[in-house]
């Protein structure tokens, strides 16, 4: 009877290091990220992952959003060549074209 029971908590031993080992193990998995912004160079865009789901992109024709977008202050239309502007292009196409820095 007593080697009946040592026999019984030695299964119960590895029946819990077995369980151990497994939930260790995936854990250790790569898993697809759940957050993540992902540039795909090859199509010209930016995916913004939100909870394993594609929330919103940047591409050529601008920001597309899946759901809402919520602000505090102001929408401003600048029109192409302001956003050129404000971003910086003009000064970039100079510095491109080989001409000095002009703060």
């Amino acid at each position: 009877m007593r080697e009946s029971w040592f026999i019984i908590v030695l299964i119960i031993i590895a029946l819990a290091s077995a369980l151990y080992v497994i939930q260790n193990a995936n854990r250790g998995a790569a898993a697809e990220p759940q957050t993540a912004v992902v540039a795909d160079e090859q199509a010209g865009i930016v995916r913004i992952i939100i909870e394993g789901r594609e929330a919103a992109r940047f591409d050529a024709a601008g920001l597309h959003v899946r759901e809402n977008i919520d602000y505090g202050g102001m929408l401003t239309d600048y029109g192409h060549s302001g956003f050129d502007e404000r971003a910086g292009w003009k000064e970039y196409e100079r510095l491109k074209a080989g001409e000095s820095y002009a703060p």
